[in-house]
């Protein structure tokens, strides 16, 4: 009975700390991508012939 229990604790923190690593790496994304805009110029451009090579 006492080790489910600890097994349902340590299953439980270990949910919790993956949900708190999630949530940091979301906040950091957002925080670094807003002061990003698109590219006005250059791009992807249609491979002809030689180029591919």
């Amino acid at each position: 009975m006492v080790g489910t229990l600890l097994g349902v604790k340590a299953f439980r923190r270990g949910v919790f700390v993956a949900s708190l690593a999630v949530l940091a790496s979301a906040i950091v994304k957002m925080l670094s991508n807003r002061d990003h805009s698109q590219p006005e110029n250059g791009g992807w451009r249609q491979l002809a012939g030689p180029d591919f090579r």
